[in-house]
């Protein structure tokens, strides 16, 4: 399984919470199976699970929905893009971390 993956999980669920809850099981369950990729897979996993426990219970708009499944596709491909490098992994998971902990 591929990072982006998970972000087409996403894509093709609709891009609500359902999705987003898909995706991070998606991503668990791939962070078990990879434990060579299990940080990458666990951040998505966390960011999506994030989306979830804001928007359950609440209604989303298209733009905040469209904006989290974005940055979430960026970060699956920063992932992607670093391959195996152990260098450029850290730098993408680094980059992850930073974008969650910006103030929005």
């Amino acid at each position: 399984m591929a990072f982006r993956d998970i972000a087409e999980i996403i894509k093709n669920n609709g891009g609500g919470s359902h999705a987003f809850e898909k995706a991070a099981q998606a991503a668990n369950a791939a962070a078990a199976a990879e434990p060579q990729k299990a940080a990458g897979y666990f951040l998505l996993g966390w960011e999506a699970m994030e989306f979830v426990n804001v928007f359950e219970r609440m209604p989303v708009s298209q733009d905040a929905a469209r904006a989290a499944q974005e940055r979430l596709a960026d970060h699956a491909a920063a992932l992607d893009a670093a391959g195996d490098a152990p260098e450029a992994v850290l730098e993408a998971l680094n980059a992850m971390v930073a974008t969650y902990l910006a103030p929005r």
